[in-house]
């Protein structure tokens, strides 16, 4: 489950890092996120937006900060769909 206050941090975060004009597809990212753990460190990753393909953006699970981006379909296989 994503927290209230987690997916108010990746959305600030969100507004940081994409353009203005891709900010009517926040919604549809927070639509479907993944949960995985690697080296024991909980990441959510977001769907991607239409424009970015398979790139999706990862985020912290304990403060929601932008931590990389990786491939949406591995992340698909390997993680666990908590939204």
């Amino acid at each position: 489950m994503l927290s209230e206050s987690i997916k108010k941090a990746i959305v600030g975060q969100l507004h940081i890092h994409l353009e203005e004009e891709f900010y009517e597809y926040i919604p549809m990212m927070l639509g479907e996120v993944y949960y995985t753990t690697p080296d024991g460190f909980g990441l959510y990753t977001l769907k991607p937006h239409p424009y970015m393909g398979d790139i999706a953006m990862q985020f912290s699970s304990v403060n929601g900060a932008f931590i990389e981006i990786t491939s949406w379909e591995y992340i698909k296989t390997i993680g666990r769909k908590v939204v």
